[in-house]
């Protein structure tokens, strides 16, 4: 999409340089060279027919991800849920803006006019069809960024929701967001998708990162405030990976993020395709050679799938430093974040 806009707009200025030059003309203050008309329009004709192919290429690009969204964003029964109707809907749209044929025949009309000798109808021909379709372009590029950005801020509610659900918590935030997901929804109903990609959307996004952070703050000192003995921790069931730190050890172990396993290879392939996110917070106990002897949930996610995922990301994956033995003997406790987010992928 960005490079047709790129040619519509060189297009669009070539039209625009064309138009100032014809209504007033500059006084013939010193002799300058005249630009050649006949190679302007060749310009315009050359820029029009590689818009024409992007123009195509970018449709047939938006009807194949129209088809991957149904068989994406379907139910088990295979009925297609919101995202794949808003997608139908947008891809329609944009078909209905940029239309491919318009440009042939204003190529084709304006390359006959030229063939007769008659550059400046030529040119005519192309500046009276680009101009109004260079606002299409602008159009269907908000059009089309639109989609993902509804589709992954509404994903981030649904992981809001989980997070308040699984840790038993509450968040102000949630009248309000509910209120901009039907401003949104009014919105779109009436077809006024840049305007809610400006207003709704934009708060919509900011206001639930901001509650997505203070609800995992709220469960995570909540957590911290419970007795130790209300988690239930998991012990470690695989070999301890050899300390690989040679210095003198540390008053506390520390992760060392060398030699960890990344968390993305831990993370669930049916989240991964379902584009589920969340954020766990852990609580490990470990020895003083840095092996990770036993691990508890924290703060849930709220997805099983994802907490189970980071719970042996900490059993399996995690390599800490080595630390002084505890007086009492008993091994060092610490806390972390596994946040498991599709973008990394």
């Amino acid at each position: 999409m960005r490079a047709l806009l790129l040619i519509l707009a060189s297009v669009a200025a070539a039209a625009g340089a064309w138009a100032a030059e014809t209504a007033s003309p500059a006084p013939a203050a010193a002799p300058a060279l005249e630009p050649d008309p006949v190679a302007q329009a060749r310009e315009m004709l050359e820029a029009v027919a590689q818009a024409e192919i992007e123009v195509r290429d970018s449709l047939r690009r938006f009807d194949r991800w129209l088809a991957e969204g149904r068989a994406r964003f379907s139910d088990e029964q295979g009925a297609p849920d919101w995202r794949w109707s808003l997608l139908e809907r947008i891809v329609g749209r944009v078909h209905s803006l940029l239309d491919p044929e318009e440009l042939s025949r204003a190529r084709q009309e304006a390359g006959e006019r030229l063939e007769h000798g008659d550059a400046a109808a030529a040119r005519e021909r192309l500046a009276a069809t680009m101009r109004p379709f260079m606002d299409h372009g602008e159009e269907a590029a908000t059009l089309m960024n639109y989609v993902p950005r509804r589709v992954a801020a509404q994903l981030g509610l649904a992981r809001l929701q989980a997070l308040l659900r699984g840790n038993g918590i509450d968040s102000p935030a949630m009248p309000r967001l509910a209120q901009l997901e039907a401003l949104l929804a009014a919105r779109e109903a009436r077809d006024d998708f840049a305007m809610a990609a400006e207003v709704e959307l934009a708060e919509l996004e900011s206001l639930q990162r901001q509650a997505y952070d203070a609800a995992f703050q709220s469960a995570l000192g909540a957590a911290r405030a419970r007795p130790v003995q209300s988690l239930r921790f998991q012990s470690r069931d695989v070999r301890c990976p050899l300390a690989a730190d040679t210095g003198a050890p540390g008053e506390a172990p520390r992760l060392d993020t060398t030699l960890s396993a990344p968390t993305y290879d831990y993370y669930p392939g049916e989240a991964l395709d379902q584009d589920i996110e969340g954020k766990v917070a852990l609580s490990a106990r470990i020895d003083p050679q840095g092996c990770v002897r036993a691990a508890a949930v924290l703060v849930s996610s709220g997805v099983e799938m994802l907490d189970a995922a980071a719970l042996r990301w900490m059993l399996e994956g995690a390599v800490y430093t080595r630390s002084r033995p505890r007086p009492d003997g008993q091994p060092a406790v610490t806390a972390l974040s596994v946040n498991f987010q599709v973008a990394e992928r």
